[in-house]
């Protein structure tokens, strides 16, 4: 169960509850935080509360690149996040726990792409238990202006296997291959593989609004009618299977879903590779590198 978008998940009420009984479901849990409001007795309860994985989602290395990300936003807010990864880290150890693991998430983009090693050398000081870059996607008002510039992905390309050896070195856990797979990939997924998101994932809104994807527009149906079983097996979400199977039905599913560097990729690579044989689309996808 993975705890993200349509705002910060600390801010809800029940957030603690959410995640015990994701645990006492058998679930593993993952949520995605800006890490502005992780105080001491937040973290004392993200620990406690049997989370397996937090993102904290920093797109800066300094102060300065801060800024330049987050207009308008308070610049120390660039410390308190840091210091927010810090006491949780001394929580978990405090508390004699390994849980939850925390990777401190960077997205590159034009902003802040000249200061990726400082990024590197701030998450590895936090203690966090890794990073995890990831690529624009440039679908939110606003987000074009971020977007790398050719130059600028030539060089983050040919930087991230050192990258990847330094932090190798230093045991720091890192998504590097996952990345460059993306990037070899391009934006434009849906001309290379079927998506197959449809049959593994969905995404359930705060008002109980299903979609296959955080990206995707298109409702499913709404748990507010029906139960879960029932929408994953109505005639909308078939018809978004077959549809993204072919290369013609995800270009018109653009007008609904922004697929550009689709994190989704390196799980639907994973399908692919058996599933391709079936189908003779595409041909020539690039392999996937094998994760660390």
């Amino acid at each position: 169960m993975i705890l993200t978008g349509e705002g910060e998940p600390l801010l809800h009420p029940r957030i603690f509850d959410l995640i015990r009984i994701a645990r006492e479901s058998g679930l593993r849990s993952m949520m995605f935080t800006n890490g502005t409001l992780l105080d001491h007795e937040r973290c004392r309860l993200l620990v406690e509360s049997g989370l397996t994985l937090l993102k904290v989602s920093l797109w800066a290395g300094s102060p300065e690149t801060f800024h330049q990300n987050y207009p308008g936003t308070d610049p120390a807010h660039f410390q308190t996040v840091v210091d927010g990864v810090v006491r949780l880290i001394e929580i978990r150890r405090g508390l004699g726990k390994k849980t939850p693991a925390v990777l401190v998430r960077h997205v590159v983009n034009h902003s802040n792409v000249g200061g990726l090693a400082s990024f590197i050398d701030l998450a590895a000081g936090t203690g966090s238990d890794g990073i995890e870059l990831s690529a624009l996607r440039v679908f939110m008002q606003g987000s074009a202006e971020y977007a790398l510039l050719p130059p600028e992905l030539d060089q983050v390309r040919k930087l991230l296997p050192s990258t990847a050896k330094q932090l190798n070195a230093r045991g720091i856990r890192h998504n590097i291959p996952e990345l460059l797979f993306r990037y070899k990939i391009g934006p434009a997924v849906w001309e290379k593989m079927p998506c197959y998101v449809g049959w593994y994932h969905s995404h359930v809104g705060v008002d109980g609004e299903v979609l296959p994807c955080c990206t995707c527009a298109r409702p499913m149906g709404s748990l507010r009618e029906s139960r879960f079983p029932a929408i994953w097996n109505n005639a909308a979400y078939r018809a978004f299977r077959k549809q993204t199977g072919t290369r013609e039905g995800l270009a018109a599913a653009n007008e609904t879903c922004h697929c550009q560097y689709c994190s989704y990729v390196g799980n639907n690579h994973r399908v692919h590779r058996i599933l391709r044989w079936l189908s003779p689309f595409p041909a020539g996808v690039p392999r996937h590198p094998s994760p660390h």
